[in-house]
């Protein structure tokens, strides 16, 4: 009954780390897939100019304000986006 118990207790553990946090992309992974595909449809120089560290601060600024489910459907859409076009039809998109 106590291997019974402990495997229960480590089942609903694994499952709280994975709704606390998240299973969608970091903001960070996030930004540097935003900045790879403007690079590849509008060139180096507009990638240059977006600023990764802002990029961070506005993607987990979202992430509060839209909380994390949102924001985690929406990012994985952008995840898969394979342009700025496809990026721009995830806003407000569930996967």
């Amino acid at each position: 009954m106590k291997t019974a118990t402990k495997l229960f207790a480590a089942t609903c553990l694994i499952s709280l780390v994975s709704l606390t946090t998240g299973c969608g992309p970091s903001p960070d992974k996030l930004c540097d897939h935003m900045i790879e595909l403007t690079k590849k449809d509008l060139g180096e120089e507009a990638a240059k100019a977006m600023d990764k560290a802002e990029c961070v601060k506005s993607a987990e600024r979202q992430k509060e304000m839209q909380g994390m489910i949102k924001f985690n459907e929406e990012a994985k859409c952008a995840m898969k986006a394979e342009s700025l076009e496809d990026l721009a039809a995830c806003d407000g998109k569930k996967e």
